[in-house]
């Protein structure tokens, strides 16, 4: 036995069995990366720094979180700056239940923001008519 080598059992085909994962086992992980990320950002911010985890590392993320996405895209279109609107919609498509609550808010008015007071109504309606297009 001494000096052999540890051998994963495979299936007949050659394959590797995978085992699978244990839902308590995965929540108790994502409860620890979470509670690292909150010890880590006063550490940050006292460094001087602001944390931001990116959205893709996120588990919290909600339609709020996408509404900065909206009012750029909604700006950048009206400025004629359509090139600029690739990433937002790169971004929301990744996400889009939580873009299509954001968009939804600004239609019915539970969100607002007084950037986009800027464009008239109609060229705002037909903006947002466009990204919803854009979001399917």
């Amino acid at each position: 036995m001494a000096g052999e080598a540890i051998t994963p059992n495979e299936n007949d085909d050659g394959t590797i069995p995978i085992v699978p994962l244990d839902p308590l086992e995965e929540r108790k992980r994502a409860e620890l990366k979470k509670e690292l990320a909150e010890l880590k950002r006063p550490l940050i911010d006292a460094a001087g720094e602001s944390y931001v985890i990116p959205l893709e590392h996120r588990e919290d993320l909600s339609a709020a979180d996408f509404e900065h996405f909206v009012v750029n895209y909604c700006l950048d279109m009206y400025r004629a700056h359509p090139e600029k609107t690739y990433g937002y919609v790169k971004t929301m498509r990744k996400h889009l239940d939580f873009s299509r609550e954001a968009l939804a808010n600004f239609r019915s008015g539970k969100t607002t923001e007084p950037a986009l007071q800027k464009i008239p109504a109609k060229k705002l309606k037909q903006l947002f008519d466009k990204l919803t297009g854009q979001l399917e």
